[in-house]
């Protein structure tokens, strides 16, 4: 089971705000699990990091802006679990939570990653 934790505003506008990099990722929760599987790869075999899906990211002129906008609920996210439980099993290396806000719509599901010491490769 995936533990839900309800987070603070403070706690939403800091992902809201993540640099995405080597260590951070945003994705909107219309992103097909395939595409998915290949980030947490590149996770696990660089330095690991931080995946959440949910968030969504529009942009103009330079400009970004980001919107959380999560699973309606759990099981929504069911097609990204599976595969990412088939492939990057919790354990020491993986782990998932959803996280939700009172005044949000939805729960966005972070991924945990961390460096592996196999080389895990992807093809969807």
């Amino acid at each position: 089971m995936i533990q839900t934790i309800v987070i603070t505003g403070e706690q939403k506008e800091k992902i809201l705000t993540l640099n995405e990099n080597h260590f951070n990722d945003l994705k909107s929760k219309d992103i097909s699990p395939a595409s998915l599987t290949k980030t947490i790869s590149a996770f696990s075999n660089a330095v690991g990091g931080e995946l959440y899906i949910g968030i969504d990211e529009t942009g103009n002129d330079g400009t970004v802006t980001r919107e959380w906008r999560g699973f309606s609920n759990e099981e929504e996210a069911n097609g990204h679990i599976q595969i990412f439980e088939k492939l990057f099993p919790v354990g020491d290396y993986y782990s998932y939570t959803f996280l939700a806000h009172p005044n949000s719509k939805g729960y966005v599901l972070q991924c945990s990653i961390k460096k592996t010491l196999h080389i895990r490769l992807v093809h969807p």
